[in-house]
Order: structure tokens, then sequence, then C-alpha cells
């Protein structure tokens, strides 16, 4: 079901484009160079790395919408694989801060929450988590920071009665 998800993320989101210059400083945080590469490569072949780079430098307090959504999909991907595209798993999705409802339509935020309930079910059937050291508060706090709704996701882990939903909670 996640990779379904993201499958369609992937075309859901493939209408937009960002535009040049992207939303990263390029004096100190990217090269250049990388800008351009990030760019102009098709969003699913995007390296993890340059990112990381791009999501983790200096940026300004929002990015513009159609970037967001240009990357989104490689961010889920990414994210689904445990391959945090960032220096801290809970600033993964820091380009979605501020999250504002109303420049998303229904079907994208559909997909989003989607995604969202869908790969916190993931993560309670897998103990340990398998990223660097991190634990399920970690996910709930990247979700949350985000701004997704994390009311849903600790009752889906209430009904939740496995042996690795069990020791997330221990």
């Amino acid at each position: 079901m996640l990779t379904e998800i993201i499958d369609k993320s992937y075309g859901l989101f493939a209408k937009y484009n960002p535009k040049k210059p992207l939303d990263i400083c390029t004096d100190c945080c990217m090269k250049p160079e990388d800008e351009a590469k990030l760019a102009s490569l098709p969003v699913r072949q995007i390296p993890k790395d340059l990112l990381a780079d791009y999501n983790d430098g200096a940026k300004p307090n929002k990015t513009t919408i159609e970037e967001v959504k240009h990357f989104l999909p490689r961010y889920l991907d990414l994210i689904a694989q445990f391959q945090f595209p960032t220096h801290s798993a809970e600033l993964s999705f820091s380009r979605l801060i501020p999250f504002d409802k109303t420049e998303w339509t229904k079907q994208e935020l559909d997909l989003l929450n989607q995604f969202t309930i869908e790969y916190f079910k993931h993560c309670l059937s897998i103990y340990p988590l398998p990223s660097f050291n991190d634990r399920i508060d970690t996910i709930l706090i990247m979700l949350w920071k985000a701004g997704f709704n994390v009311g849903n996701l600790l009752t889906i882990w209430e009904s939740e009665k496995t042996k690795e939903s069990a020791l997330h909670f221990s």
C-alpha cells in the first residue's frame, strides 16, 4: 500500500516544476552546480545526499509551494525507506513548514494523509526501526512538525496489538 501511495504521488505532483533559482543558499550551503543538478534531474533519480543538502541548507521562511510539491514525492519515497533526506529525521519535512492547507488540493491532502497513516503503520510493524537509532517518537515528531494529525496516529497505535507495536511503546 505504501509503495502504491508513493507511485501515485509521483504522478500527482508531476505537474509542478520549481522556478530557478531554487529556494536554497548557493553562497555556502549548496554549490550552484548542485542546485542546477537538483533542478534538472528527474525527481525519482534525485540522490538522497543531494536532497539532504537542499533540505538542510539555508532557505527562506517559506519555500514556494510549487517547489515543495515538485520534490515532495522523492521525500516520501526516501522517508518510506528510512533514508531521511536530512541530518536529523525530525527535520525531514522542514520544507513543508509552514504547512498551509489552503495551498493544497483535496487530492493532495488526501494522499499526504494516506501516506502518513500507512507509513506510521509500517513503522509500528518493525522493531527496531531500520534507521540510525531512530525511535517511534522520532517519527511522530517528524510528522507533527510537518503539521500532520498525530492524534489520529496515536489512535491507530492504540489499536495495534502486535509485539512490535508494544516494543515501540516500551
